[in-house]
């Protein structure tokens, strides 16, 4: 899929018909995304509980490195040679798959129509047949932990729409630069923090954590309302920044440990795509609660849904516990 999108690029760039180019990005936009289950899949089959908070953070952490550099790249060329943003795209991302094509063996071993099993495997990832679905719906921590994610990705979305247009109230022609300079320390405490953040964090169950993630959202996004200095927009961004991290690391490692092996694509990409529907409707149901109570009221509205998010995925701890111990197999 990566490498059709970067044909889809080339042609982009080849091409001179402005009228297509808005489907043609959105086409490759859609096809590159499908590539994202397929990723987390392959880190689960050659990860195990022990080690996979820190695949999952160092590869977080590989993506930040890129979205740090892409936007300060795109932002020189974007005036006067934009075409070069779709070349380099199409080049990095070839350049990207070629070593994952050698030196990344296959582990679809299949044997009888079922994928070879591993002897560390867990009750909740041992394989199973069927319409992943019917599984899914199985598995009340899975399901759960997806629509909870419907908040979550709501309240981060926030960091990408309400952020800016309240900036540019309270700060007017400077809320522009001052984003930037928010979306920098992002990716800097990003880049930093990670590891050291993760590897503490990784003590503790990833459902804990996801929940730990909504009170600094909470915090981070919720002081926003008494800030009118800059200095409190930076501790804002570093709060919630961190509830950034741990959620979305905790969150490939939780659907990792109760992803069936021969259902981890499916799983993924069924459950992000759930999750994601807070972050498409983010945009258009707080547009409409500005438009009603005010930007500036959109922050007690965050911290509200960031706790009530908080609360229930501490609320899934508890099942998650009591089901361990029903499916716990006898000795």
């Amino acid at each position: 899929m990566s490498l059709v999108s970067a044909s889809i690029y080339i042609i982009i760039v080849i091409i001179d018909a402005t009228i297509i180019i808005p489907v043609l990005i959105i086409l490759a936009g859609f096809i590159k995304s499908g590539a994202m289950p397929a990723i987390n899949a392959l880190t689960i089959d050659v990860t195990t509980k022990k080690n996979r908070n820190d695949a999952f953070s160092l590869l977080y952490l590989g993506q930040n490195l890129g979205y740090a550099v892409g936007p300060l790249t795109a932002g020189f060329l974007f005036i006067n040679y934009i075409y070069l943003i779709f070349l380099i795209d199409a080049i990095t991302t070839i350049f990207a798959v070629i070593p994952i094509i050698i030196f990344v063996k296959e582990t679809l071993y299949k044997k009888t129509g079922f994928y070879l099993a591993r002897d560390n495997l867990s009750i909740n990832e041992r394989p199973e047949t069927g319409n992943a679905l019917k599984i899914l719906l199985k598995k009340p921590v899975l399901y759960g932990f997806a629509l909870i994610s419907i908040i979550f990705s709501f309240v981060y979305a926030q960091s990408t729409f309400s952020l800016p247009l309240y900036l540019e109230k309270v700060f007017s022609v400077n809320g522009p630069k001052y984003y930037g300079i928010l979306m920098t320390i992002n990716a800097l405490v990003v880049i930093f923090v990670t590891m050291l953040l993760i590897s503490f964090m990784k003590k503790f169950n990833p459902i804990i954590n996801i929940s730990l993630s909504g009170l600094l959202f909470a915090a981070g996004f919720g002081m926003l309302y008494f800030s009118n200095l800059f200095v409190f927009f930076i501790i804002s961004t570093v709060i919630w920044t961190l509830g950034e991290i741990i959620q979305s690391v905790s969150s490939n490692v939780l659907i990792a440990n109760y992803s069936p092996l021969t259902h981890r694509g499916r799983f993924n990409a069924i459950i992000f795509f759930i999750s994601g529907a807070g972050f498409t409707a983010g945009p258009l149901l707080a547009g409409l609660f500005i438009n009603y109570s005010g930007i500036k009221n959109i922050w007690p509205f965050m911290f509200i849904l960031s706790v009530i998010s908080s609360i229930l995925m501490f609320l899934l701890y508890f099942i998650e516990k009591r089901t361990s111990k029903i499916e716990k197999p006898e000795n």
